[in-house]
């Protein structure tokens, strides 16, 4: 029982020090850019056409040079098409807001005092807090999903206490089952590690 408590306490030092000088543990906020589209395997989807939208949040980086990053951000992606059915076409603006926890797994390319260079990668799991209601000729009310799963891929940087990340998020599940379609998005953000 002394040994147990001994390397428990052993482990929380170890694990106060690393944190006490950045080496295992740093959290901070984050905001960014996206730009999204919303690809179909439907033909009746045309003119398909990638919008702007933002996201805010925190991440937490545990790990030195191989790190887990969990995030938790809050944004909107949109993205507008036309659906043609029987002659008829009609122009939609899908908008949505979002609440994503990516769990990317990280590895330092580059490691130095003041700057790192990284790949990164993982799911992405998108809760749609807001979804367009759309009314769509032939088909009438046109409704997404609550919930849809991504995965992540992207290079960062960090300089000092700033980071820098641009990724893609492929969507792997549909937003619809309609026309699945399916929510990719490519992200900008710039973050600030407090720890």
């Amino acid at each position: 029982m002394n040994s147990l408590k001994n390397l428990l306490t052993a482990f929380i030092v170890l694990l106060v020090h690393n944190m006490a000088f950045g080496q295992f543990f740093s959290i901070g906020p984050k905001v960014g850019f996206n730009y999204s589209s919303l690809p179909t395997t439907s033909s009746a989807v045309t003119n398909q056409a990638g919008k702007a939208g933002f996201q805010v949040g925190a991440f937490a980086r545990i790990g030195n040079k191989t790190y887990l990053q969990p995030e938790v951000l809050i944004g909107t992606n949109s993205a507008s098409f036309t659906f043609s059915s029987g002659g008829s076409a009609s122009v939609q603006d899908a908008k949505f807001s979002t609440l994503e926890i990516p769990v990317l797994l990280g590895h330092k390319l580059v490691s130095l005092p003041l700057l790192n260079v990284r790949l990164m990668a993982g799911p992405d799991f998108v809760s749609l807090l807001k979804k367009p209601g759309l009314q769509i000729p032939s088909v009438g009310d046109y409704t997404y999903k609550d919930f849809n799963v991504g995965a992540e891929a992207g290079l960062g940087v960090d300089v000092a206490n700033f980071t820098f990340d641009a990724r893609y998020n492929f969507g792997l599940s549909s937003i619809n089952s309609g026309f699945g379609q399916r929510l990719n998005f490519f992200n900008l953000s710039i973050g600030l590690k407090f720890l």
